[in-house]
């Protein structure tokens, strides 16, 4: 689950701006912080989609002008997107089998 206080500690550690990008503010949110939900970001390639491709992220948003900022869960969770890859590639392996 995404913790807001990881990100944060993250971001002070690697000696991020918190001011945004768009309209100079510090006003950021969490995008669904307790709801066990994460973002991912689709990866795609000759824009057919490929679910299986993904980039777990932490996702802030402004919010004086809704402006969107992303942070990649393996920089800021290196363990837990590990553990998430490895389920991952399980469940991948799993669907193909089933197709075939």
């Amino acid at each position: 689950m995404q913790d807001p206080r990881t990100l944060s500690k993250f971001l002070k550690a690697v000696g991020a701006q918190f001011v945004c990008e768009v309209c100079r503010r510090s006003t950021w949110t969490m995008a669904q912080p307790d709801s066990g939900l994460a973002v991912a970001l689709p990866i795609q390639k000759d824009m057919v989609s490929d679910v299986a491709s993904v980039v777990p992220a932490y996702l802030l948003i402004c919010r004086h002008c809704g402006n969107m900022r992303f942070h990649a869960m393996a920089m800021v969770e290196p363990e837990s997107f590990a553990a998430s890859q490895r389920a991952a590639a399980v469940l991948s392996r799993v669907s193909e089998r089933g197709r075939g």
